[in-house]
């Protein structure tokens, strides 16, 4: 028997961990259905160790272990999401429950996407991957959208897809038209401004699509597996939309950059003009410049001496 502590996928359950008991062992990042109150909930598996080695634990316990429900085959998160989403818990104090409801999109867990998630979901037992390294770009918009283009075709020779994050709908819809001129059919664009029927059609692009994709949206797309990324681009990140308004109030910045870290992505940071706080990080060494970091974003406007006998 194994002693299994579960993550409720959902607000109401209101608590951070709880525990059930399992005949056979279960891999981190397993899905399960758990009797919770009067009605089973879906949960993910943080844990499981041998009943044998908790034997004192489960004397001294005040309550009675449960048995789960159900067991879903496969893995449908990558362990480096799942890291990422008990490190911004733990920054912020706060379930890391609250984490997951905020940043994975519900629509991950419908019947019809778990097979194809976990096909692309790496395996928790593989080996770490090696750490990438970080950019910073601080340059004028249409110099940054130049660099990406070429960027994102040498991703594609190399086969390999880019994760490009924004923060509103209204970016996402200017970036993807510019970004998507000559390969919109390897283009994904996600975002909650779609309908359900089209957030569906571009979730299974990204599970199915065998071609290398550009895969446009906003923080949530680090929930869904993808084996082929090398690049996640964190772009407009000044932007204030990037932090919630409303509790828990986290930050998805450093949720995106815990997930490319661990990943072992290229993460790319740019915007027309950093933040203060990523600049100071700058200073310290955290970052690699793209390119010499402008701190003129605008072009020099053109100067006329006008004269008297000069018409406006």
């Amino acid at each position: 028997m194994f002693i299994v502590q579960v993550l409720p996928l959902s607000k109401s359950a209101r608590t951070d961990m709880l525990s059930y008991f399992s005949p056979t062992e279960l891999p981190l990042g397993t899905l399960v259905d758990i009797p919770f109150r009067t009605k089973k909930l879906l949960a993910l598996v943080t844990d499981c160790r041998d009943a044998r080695e908790m034997k004192s634990e489960i004397k001294t316990a005040d309550y009675t272990l449960k048995r789960i429900a159900k067991v879903h085959k496969g893995n449908i998160f990558s362990p480096a999401f799942l890291f990422s989403c008990h490190e911004v818990a733990e920054h912020y104090m706060m379930p890391v429950s609250h984490v997951f409801g905020e940043l994975a999109p519900k629509i991950i867990f419908e019947e019809s996407f778990l097979n194809l998630a976990k096909e692309n979901a790496p395996r928790p037992e593989a080996a770490a991957p090696a750490h990438a390294e970080k950019y910073i770009f601080q340059a004028p918009f249409e110099d940054r959208l130049s660099w990406y283009k070429t960027r994102i075709r040498e991703s594609f020779s190399q086969k390999k897809s880019v994760l490009f994050i924004l923060p509103t709908e209204h970016d996402i819809t200017l970036y993807s038209e510019i970004l998507s001129r000559g390969i919109l059919e390897h283009t994904v664009v996600l975002h909650g401004g779609l309908t359900p029927k089209e957030q569906r059609v571009q979730t299974e692009k990204i599970l199915t699509e065998a071609h290398p994709l550009l895969i446009i949206g906003t923080p949530g797309l680090i929930a869904i597996p993808r084996s082929d990324i090398k690049t996640v681009i964190l772009e407009h990140e000044s932007a204030q939309a990037y932090r919630f308004i409303h509790p828990p109030y986290l930050d998805t910045r450093l949720a995106i950059e815990l997930f490319a870290h661990e990943s072992g992505y290229e993460f790319v940071i740019a915007d027309t003009l950093v933040r203060v706080e990523t600049y100071d990080r700058y200073k310290h060494n955290e970052f690699v410049e793209v390119s010499p970091l402008t701190f003129h974003p605008h072009k020099p406007m053109e100067e006329k001496i006008l004269t008297r006998e000069s018409k406006y």
